[in-house]
């Protein structure tokens, strides 16, 4: 599929299975027109190999709303290049699962006065 697709968007929780899923060997077989786009957690991504095939257009570019650290340094590699889009890690910040978060906010508050379990979903 990596050979195939002008998109590989990352969108899973991160496990022992899931770190470092796509590395060097996964980014060497995307097109050279492709674009990755991760949303999940940094670790997914090696965020070495990554730059490097972003550095020498081995691939189009990312869009990438996580880091391997929540406050990246101001001087962040990816930062610095032109086929990258970043954001503050803000992918959640829907309407919708704004309102879901202010729920279940309320609904862990409300059982927490009743003694309950916490709401995690």
């Amino acid at each position: 599929m990596l050979s195939e697709a002008n998109f590989v968007t990352l969108h899973l929780p991160l496990n022992e299975k899931s770190e470092a899923l796509v590395g060097k060997d996964e980014i060497a077989l995307m097109k050279p027109s492709a674009y990755i786009i991760n949303t999940s957690r940094a670790q997914v991504i090696d965020e070495c190999a990554l730059y490097e095939a972003l550095e020498e257009e081995r691939i189009a570019g990312a869009a990438l709303d996580v880091y391997a650290k929540a406050s990246p340094p101001k001087d962040l590699p990816f930062f610095k290049l032109d086929n990258v889009i970043t954001t503050p890690w803000i992918a959640c910040n829907t309407g919708e699962n704004t309102g879901n978060m202010n729920l279940i906010c309320v609904e862990n508050v409300l059982r927490g006065l009743e003694d309950k379990s916490l709401c995690m979903q």
